[in-house]
């Protein structure tokens, strides 16, 4: 699935899941 992360002041409110939705865990750091 692709994930669309819009970094910011409210990043962890602004995840989008294209796909099959899985959960992820928004305090381990993010691998670009």
């Amino acid at each position: 699935s692709l994930r669309f992360y819009q970094l910011g002041n409210n990043y962890k409110n602004k995840v989008e899941h294209i796909g099959i939705k899985e959960s992820i865990d928004l305090e381990s750091p993010l691998i670009f």
